[in-house]
């Protein structure tokens, strides 16, 4: 080989390591430090804290992993494995004597839906109201209602049944800590909609199940696509929940970009000038996300740019697939797991955390007047109230009207 021919094979393998390094280093530097794990796609054991330094990236990082452990894992089934309420309490709000066994579906009540009374189904609802004390329910562009559940996991589930929740702000069981949901304790609260024929059912995470109608009171049987995540965790350090949420991202835009011509579950391309989520009794809701990444917080953008990279990362793994059509909005919780309505400016992360399909009317309207974030319903002032924040409250709270005096919540 000629020394010519030698120095060009050299200068030749220069450069493509060189252009192999900027390539790796644009693909690190466009998703930023908060990325997404190849690992969290395989089962393992899943971590029950936040790392001690508790940035805000470790936050959402945290709720991405057990996300993904929920809706990918098991076929995306994990989560409907979890027990509804209803297969612990009964409609009055009172656990039930004999509660579904771990494990097992729970039968629909007769009561409930004759329709399909003593079936079994992977979703039953007849909850249709929003957050915020019974709130206001969405219709899609369909002209169909949004239904929600929440599921307990089986930590939250054992912890359920032996303090008989229902009676008493407390647990009377003396044996476990009456005050708060034991680390591992997770929740999920989910919307559903009912997929049509104009509906692409492979962008959606779908489970067929039972719906009540609330004007007609008729039960129907449905394929349901999952519109929004709940997902919130207790932790030692932590028992306010770490707060997460996810969204379809086909439900609707976000607010400053509304000009976008495609088609929404719950937004009509074709009339900007309709009001912006706000109810309508029987009309569908136009909405759009009023705070992407929750708002951001005051820790200067950083969490933001976290939540933007984190989606960004999670793209890159998962986009094209069933699992890429859904987005992480942001996480929240509170300095060193204080209590929520301490008096002090305690929360942190997405601190405007709205889920924009379970919470449309209080995530603020077109000029973003009205906008709370989730500890406006799951709230509580001393550290021996933290069960009042629980998902399972809220429903209780709808199904029996003394639980709220029993609860001293107003």
């Amino acid at each position: 080989m000629n020394r010519q021919l030698f120095n060009t094979l050299v200068f030749c393998i220069v450069l493509a390591s060189l252009m192999g390094c900027s390539q790796e280093k644009q693909a690190s530097m466009s998703t930023g430090g908060c990325v997404f794990k190849k690992a969290w796609l395989e089962p393992h054991d899943l971590p029950t804290e936040v790392p001690v330094d508790e940035s805000l990236c470790d936050f959402h990082q945290f709720v991405m992993e057990h996300f993904v452990a929920e809706t990918y894992w098991e076929s995306s089934s994990e989560f409907l494995n979890w027990m509804p309420v209803y297969g612990v309490f009964t409609p009055e709000g009172n656990v039930q004597e004999n509660p579904t066994p771990w494990g097992k579906q729970p039968e629909i009540s007769k009561e409930l839906c004759p329709e399909a009374g003593g079936t079994m189904a992977p979703v039953f609802s007849d909850l249709v109201h929003q957050a915020s004390r019974g709130g206001p329910e969405l219709i899609d562009q369909a002209g169909n209602y949004v239904f929600y559940g929440v599921r307990m996991n089986k930590t939250q589930y054992d912890y359920t049944i032996k303090c008989d929740l229902q009676a008493d702000k407390t647990c009377a069981n003396k044996e476990v800590d009456g005050t708060r949901y034991p680390k591992g304790s997770v929740e999920t609260k989910i919307g559903w909609k009912i997929l049509n024929t104009s509906d692409d059912l492979s962008k959606y995470i779908s489970v067929p199940g039972w719906v009540k109608n609330p004007v007609s009171g008729a039960c129907t049987e449905e394929t349901l696509g999952m519109v929004g995540y709940h997902l919130v965790i207790a932790s030692k350090r932590h028992p306010e929940f770490i707060w997460g949420t996810f969204e379809h991202a086909d439900n609707n835009p976000d607010c400053n970009k509304r000009g976008t011509a495609r088609d929404w579950s719950f937004y009509n391309k074709d009339c900007p000038e309709c009001p912006i989520n706000t109810y309508e009794k029987g009309e569908p809701t136009q909405v759009c996300l009023q705070h992407p990444q929750g708002g951001g917080s005051s820790d200067d953008k950083q969490n933001e740019k976290d939540i933007i990279s984190l989606n960004a990362s999670y793209q890159e793994v998962l986009g094209g697939s069933k699992m890429g059509n859904y987005k992480f909005v942001g996480s929240l919780w509170t300095k060193d797991g204080v209590p929520p309505h301490s008096g002090e400016k305690v929360q942190k992360g997405s601190v405007l955390l709205a889920n924009s399909v379970a919470e449309t009317y209080i995530q603020g309207d077109a000029s973003g007047a009205g906008t709370k974030n989730c500890f406006f319903c799951h709230r509580y002032n001393t550290p021996e109230e933290a069960l009042k924040v629980s998902h399972i409250t809220e429903v209780l709270q709808k199904k029996s009207p003394t639980l709220r005096a029993k609860m001293k919540i107003k």
